[in-house]
């Protein structure tokens, strides 16, 4: 039974409204799940809306298979089977399972992910790994943008590429695979939808009720396919945060929550400002940093039960080194490793942590890291089960053929793919056509493929031990247990167990292992029902990855310019994400919240002066606590200028930071005097192409000169390999003749 007592307002009037299309505005920590499921409970449980009617969209199959749970949870005696729970591309792959062939796909298509359209890429072009990886990754963007190979102005996203050739090559070579790329789960349902009137027709009739979960993080394309699945009789429900849209890097467009109530008809807004997780004291300094974004619908974040804490707590260090081991003592201290977790803004900035927890024996786990269906020889069991389907897919083709080596080259590849669209009956005829060694060679491979279809096909045999028979045919036990190294090799052959294992569980036949496939290409973060985040230990991860996740104290590390807001960002936009980004990772504590950062920080193999962040000084002072560190009399722009003076090695600083780095000055830390601002070199001015000397590089020739908004001049020097950057009114350089 949905129990409407244990809401607050606001959720109680957007469980009840049944007569509008809903933006529901919920911030951090508001109870959105518990809005939603509730809404979805109430309607079947009163009969206003049948399981099958009812749609529920978010970004991650654990949320969904958490909202069913809840749900399940609700109506104990009811049977909800019918209601779909999924993801935006598991969605669109439930049409193209149903519609697919309709839009030129095969209807065994197997999902690419990014490695495998990277591959595809490969086999039509000419391109190195890095350019491939950046068309890719620009296909990838235009698709979700809507946009075509025959779109106008395509090559100004790739302006030193052919990029409308290049994109349409990679266009027909998908075609010709009959496979689609996680693009393609929202387009070409999308065309459907738009296109295909008996489809859509069936599609729109069957679902009344529609709610989209982080509607923030949506972009271009998944609006369009929205638009064209809600019909006049459709309730339409999205449920978001523009403060928490972080995502558009991956293309989300945050202009899709900002404009819902113009994009769609008969709008109610509910704002869900009450916060249920954190402290007072943590949400008024999330609150004013937010605050500072123009691009967003104005709330007002406050706890729901006025729960009081200390203040978010300012640590600062000399080092990047000395951050990570002054935050591991604390953490050995404090104990309670499984409720602690360590945020930055990249993944390069886990090292130092996980050293100095492995030194002091601190369990942890690094969320984010090299997944397990990433690696090399579970992608290549995925090859094999991938080619089991889709007798076109090139791309596995080609990644399995010469493992172990079989003396295919390049050109021999080539010519079994033009033999037949069929790859097995290509194989087929080129061993006919072959001899000696070759024509060995060729039939161990083809023998495999016949074999491992044919216990595909009986649906008795169970999949793992389809898999396991087929490694061992195909030989790819054989070419990890060849691995020189121990460690490595044990590794190998333990993962493809693990896979084995975990394919057992999937059931037997063709339609189990279809199944199989697409959950894990959709849902590549789990191996069978285990996460990595449910390991005991600190958790580590990038500030993205900790979405939707809280926990009781939270250290935010590497608070400085060029991490957070990063070096790259120029534009107001940008900033304002850089902004929603350490919003969101500051709201993931509950009762503790650290702000970290350092002096200097080895990045990219060179160690750098740092300022600390801007945002620093868009929290009022009194809301912080601990080593309160801000800037003084300096414009965001003025500060920028001073980050990322690099340095030979790390200076010696006493308690009255003597030898201070040119940021120095304008850093207040309390309980410290702050040392006199350095002074302005007015005496000498450099050219590009002047000869100069430091004391710490030495020797190097001034390369480039930029200049700054506020008409700061930075020195780009030369020191024989090494690249520097001085301001140039505070330089302390030597001109040479």
């Amino acid at each position: 039974m949905t129990d409407l007592s244990l809401l607050n307002p606001e959720q109680r009037e957007a469980v009840l409204d049944f007569d509008h299309n809903l933006l529901i505005l919920a911030c951090a920590g508001s109870g959105k799940t518990r809005t939603i499921t509730s809404k979805i409970a109430y309607a079947i449980e009163n009969g206003i809306y049948k399981p099958y009617q009812i749609l529920a969209v978010t970004f991650t199959n654990r949320a969904a298979a958490e909202m069913r749970g809840r749900v399940e949870a609700m109506l104990p005696d009811t049977d909800i089977s019918g209601l779909e729970m999924r993801t935006f591309h598991s969605f669109g792959a439930y049409i193209l399972r149903r519609y697919g062939t309709r839009a030129g796909l095969s209807p065994d298509f197997c999902i690419y992910d990014d490695s495998d359209s990277l591959s595809l890429l490969d086999t039509v072009s000419s391109l190195d790994k890095k350019s491939l990886r950046e068309v890719v990754k620009a296909i990838s963007k235009a698709k979700d943008r809507g946009l075509t190979p025959d779109s106008p102005g395509l090559d100004k996203i790739l302006p030193d590429y052919d990029f409308s050739t290049l994109f349409r090559k990679y266009e027909d070579a998908l075609a010709l695979s009959g496979n689609a790329d996680f693009a393609d789960l929202i387009s070409k349902p999308t065309e459907i939808l738009r296109n295909d009137r008996e489809a859509g027709d069936a599609i729109r009739n069957r679902f009344r009720m529609v709610l989209i979960d982080e509607y923030q993080d949506s972009n271009k394309m998944q609006f369009e396919f929205l638009q064209s699945l809600i019909s006049p009789e459709t309730r339409l429900v999205v449920v978001g945060d523009d403060d928490q849209s972080i995502y558009s890097f991956r293309g989300a467009d945050i202009s899709n929550i900002l404009t819902f109530t113009s994009s769609f008809e008969n709008v109610r807004e509910i704002k869900l400002e009450k916060n249920y997780r954190s402290t007072s004291e943590i949400l008024s300094a999330a609150g004013a940093l937010i605050a500072h974004n123009k691009e967003r619908h104005k709330k007002e974040l406050v706890s729901a039960e006025n729960i009081q804490g200390p203040k978010p707590s300012v640590m600062f260090s000399m080092s990047g080194k000395a951050e990570a081991e002054r935050i591991a003592n604390l953490i050995r201290n404090l104990g309670d490793y499984d409720s602690t977790a360590i945020l930055y803004r990249t993944n390069a900035q886990s090292q130092t942590f996980e050293q100095a927890f492995t030194d002091r024996m601190i369990p942890y786990k690094v969320v984010g890291a090299l997944r397990f269906y990433e690696r090399e020889e579970v992608k290549d069991a995925l090859s094999i089960l991938r080619l089991l389907m889709n007798h076109h897919d090139s791309v596995s083709f080609r990644r399995i053929i010469n493992k172990p080596p079989r003396g295919l080259g390049d050109a021999k590849v080539e010519k079994i793919v033009s033999l037949s669209d069929d790859l097995l009956d290509a194989m087929r005829l080129f061993s006919e056509s072959s001899s000696g060694t070759l024509k060995g060679n060729a039939q161990v491979f083809l023998s495999a493929w016949e074999n491992a279809e044919k216990r595909l096909n009986d649906d008795d045999e169970n999949l793992g031990d389809m898999l396991n028979k087929a490694l061992e045919e195909f030989q790819i036990y054989d070419l990890y247990n060849r691995e020189p190294d121990r460690t490595v090799r044990k590794t190998k052959l333990e993962n493809l167990g693990q896979l084995v294992s975990v394919l057992s569980e999937a059931g037997c036949g063709r339609a189990a292992l279809s199944s199989f496939l697409e959950k894990l290409t959709l849902d590549s973060t789990t191996l069978g029902d285990h996460d990595p985040r449910d390991e005991e230990g600190v958790t580590l991860m990038t500030m993205h990855n900790t979405k939707g996740l809280e926990f009781d104290r939270v250290f935010v590390v590497g608070m400085e310019d060029e991490i957070i807001p990063g070096r790259s960002v120029e534009s107001a936009r940008e900033t304002e994400e850089e902004r929603r980004i350490l919003y969101v990772a500051m709201t993931r504590a509950r009762k503790n919240l650290y702000l970290s950062f350092a002096g200097t920080r080895s990045m990219w193999g060179r160690t750098e002066y740092h300022m600390p962040s801007r945002f620093f000084g868009e929290i009022p002072d009194n809301l912080l606590s601990g080593d309160t560190v801000y800037t003084k009399g300096r414009s965001a722009a003025a500060a920028s200028d001073y980050v990322g003076s690099r340095i030979s090695s790390a200076p010696r600083y006493s308690s009255g930071f003597e030898n201070k780095p040119s940021w120095a000055s304008s850093i207040n830390i309390k309980g410290k005097a702050a040392p006199e601002r350095p002074k302005r070199n007015e005496d000498n001015t450099f050219s590009v192409g002047d000869r100069v000397r430091s004391a710490n590089y030495g020797e190097g020739v001034v390369k480039e000169i930029e200049v700054k908004n506020n008409g700061n001049r930075v020195l780009v020097i030369d020191f024989k390999g090494r690249m520097a950057k001085f301001i140039e009114a505070f330089a302390v350089l030597e001109k040479l003749c």
